[in-house]
C-alpha cells in the first residue's frame, strides 16, 4: 500500500512530498508543472491542483480526469493546513473514490 505524505508546511524547503510502500520512498513525480510554487496545500489554486493531480496519476499510472483530481484536490488537498506536513494512504484515497479510482478514472 502506497502512503503519500510531507512532513513540513508546503513553504518549507524540507517540504518535499514523498511517495512510500513497502520498499521504498521516493518523491513524487510531477508531471505537468502549472504552479510556479509546485506543489502545495491548503487551499485551492494551482499548486493544490497540480499535488491532487499528480497524487492520483502515480496512484493510477495514467493521467486522471479533471473532473477527478480537481474533486480530490477540493475534498482532501485544500484542507490540509498549509504549515503542517499531512499524509494520505492509497486506501484513503480509493475508499473516498470508489467507482472513480477502482473501475478506471
Amino acid at each position: 500500500m502506497k502512503i503519500y505524505h510531507a512532513n513540513c508546511g508546503f513553504r518549507d524547503e524540507r517540504s518535499l512530498v514523498l511517495v512510500t510502500d513497502e520498499n521504498s520512498s521516493k518523491p513524487l513525480e510531477h508531471h505537468e508543472q502549472h504552479s510556479p510554487d509546485g506543489h502545495s496545500w491548503g487551499y485551492e489554486g494551482s499548486g493544490p491542483s497540480e499535488l491532487a493531480k499528480d497524487i492520483l496519476w502515480d496512484l493510477l499510472e495514467k493521467k486522471p480526469s479533471n473532473d477527478l483530481y480537481q474533486t480530490f484536490k477540493r475534498d482532501f488537498v485544500a484542507l490540509w493546513p498549509q504549515d503542517e506536513g499531512w499524509m494520505i494512504t492509497e486506501d484513503q484515497i480509493r475508499q473516498s473514490f470508489h467507482e472513480e479510482v477502482n473501475d478506471g478514472a
